[in-house]
């Protein structure tokens, strides 16, 4: 009765307070709040990614990576979703495969920061095919009459390997914290689910990161330019879906067109596996990504959103933190919240 009562009280301090004015006395309470949000056990926030609609989750991920970001904390935040995650998984298939907040942060991290690299490892080859001219219809049913399909099969498969090889010469100018997470999921992935290291590596480098890239680069900063064509666009959802499978080391089954380039991801398999614990490798060397650039009222409008969408979802987010137990010696999240706001 006491804590229910208590999550009464909290419920009504936030829905009076739910808009956090930073200009005025409350300036020392803003700092608080950031201190409490960033905390290293991220009690507050991984309860918030809990109870975060789906339909809301790209945009909490977004504000979240972007508060962790300016106060340097981005990898604790990641790190803490994917133990999260983990724990939250039952078998090694589905890790980081369904749309859980560690996929959105993941996402949100690497459109955030990793623009530089993309443009690095897939720049190139997006050039060369958005300059058209370069069939690509695997699809018997939608071919051209003009069109030749081993021609076209031919076409895919040089530019997958094309985007293979670049990917791999560019491995050394990964920036470090990208490789960090590689190399935080194959050890963490490996103590609860062993051999399901290359799911996770893949699910974050690929399906997450570098294959959203290819299938829209100018959604990416890949290149500058939209794109118009529709058969550039065609083009790389195919080369899309033939590295997403052999990141995912399957083949094809459901899409009959596409068996063709099974012979493909079959021979590739060895380098695909060699690639993605080459992302898991810390280099001493590695660059960083880079830096960002956040002004004072960026910090501070994020902050205030931030704050809207917890004083929104605070019973929701209450009840997550009182079912979970107090940590040894550190003050009850709870308390501080409600000290705090």
């Amino acid at each position: 009765e006491t804590r229910s009562a208590f999550l009464k009280v909290l419920t009504n301090i936030l829905k009076q307070g739910a808009d956090f004015d930073v200009g005025d006395e409350n300036v020392d309470k803003y700092y608080k709040f950031t201190e409490l949000i960033t905390d290293p056990d991220l009690d507050i926030v991984l309860a918030l990614c809990e109870v975060t609609q789906i339909t809301e989750a790209d945009d909490v991920a977004q504000l979240l990576v972007k508060v962790f970001e300016a106060n340097d904390k981005t990898l604790e935040l990641l790190k803490g979703s994917i133990i999260q995650e983990i724990q939250n998984t039952e078998t090694a298939n589905t890790l980081f495969r369904r749309n859980s907040m560690a996929t959105k942060l993941l996402a949100a991290y690497c459109k955030l920061n990793g623009r530089t690299y993309l443009r690095q490892a897939l720049g190139k080859q997006v050039k060369t095919i958005l300059q058209g001219g370069i069939s690509w219809e695997l699809d018997p049913s939608k071919l051209a009459e003009d069109e030749n399909l081993e021609e076209n099969q031919q076409n895919i498969t040089t530019f997958c390997t094309n985007f293979l090889q670049d990917i791999e010469n560019s491995l050394d100018v990964c920036p470090a914290p990208f490789r960090e997470v590689c190399n935080y999921l194959q050890t963490s992935v490996g103590e609860k689910f062993p051999g399901g290291e290359h799911t996770a590596i893949a699910g974050f480098m690929f399906l997450r990161y570098l294959c959203p890239a290819i299938v829209a680069p100018d959604g990416y900063g890949v290149v500058d330019t939209s794109i118009t064509d529709k058969n550039v666009r065609r083009g790389l959802v195919l080369i899309t879906k033939v590295l997403q499978n052999l990141a995912n080391r399957v083949q094809f089954t459901k899409e009959p067109f596409m068996h063709c380039m099974n012979p493909f991801i079959e021979d590739n398999l060895p380098f695909i596996r060699e690639m993605l614990d080459n992302y898991a490798v810390i280099l001493e060397e590695a660059p960083q990504a880079p830096a960002l650039n956040f002004t004072d009222e960026d910090k501070e409008d994020d902050i205030g959103k931030l704050h809207w969408y917890i004083s929104r979802s605070i019973e929701k987010v209450s009840k997550s933190l009182a079912s979970k137990p107090v940590k040894k010696g550190k003050a009850n999240p709870l308390d501080r919240l409600a000290s705090i706001l």
